[in-house]
């Protein structure tokens, strides 16, 4: 296990970040932090990470237990350097949006919002975030 500190030249030294995940992960934070050291990602999207990832858009998804599927995509990423640079720009656009900031501050306005009775539309991240 890599102490926080050395996250950064970890993902530096990589040339895609895999998140396989196949639980519905509450929020997945390492795809995140791979387009913020602006590495492509490839990614399953299973739970909470499917919020923000799009396929083709800032990453590119398989299906969660499919091997096959993933060496597909890393094929497809390593013979496309014009996808590649697509996913790390819009993948680096992503990470700059889903900020602590942004995420409490929005948080913030459900709750005063839930508090006071009224309804706050959510978000179609996927959308917003391409």
């Amino acid at each position: 296990m890599a102490d926080r500190s050395e996250l950064r030249s970890i993902y530096d030294a990589a040339d895609v970040v895999v998140f396989p995940s196949t639980w519905e992960e509450p929020f997945g934070l390492v795809p995140l932090e791979a387009m913020a050291c602006a590495r492509p990602v490839v990614a399953t999207g299973a739970g909470g990470s499917g919020e923000f990832l799009t396929d083709e858009g800032n990453c590119l998804r398989f299906s969660a237990g499919e091997p096959q599927a993933l060496v597909d995509a890393l094929i497809r990423l390593a013979g496309d350097p014009a996808l590649r640079q697509r996913l790390v720009r819009r993948g680096i656009d992503t990470a700059s949006q889903l900020t602590t900031d942004r995420l409490t501050d929005e948080l913030e306005a459900r709750l005063l919002s839930a508090a006071s009775g009224r309804t706050i539309p959510t978000p179609n991240r996927g959308a917003a975030l391409e």
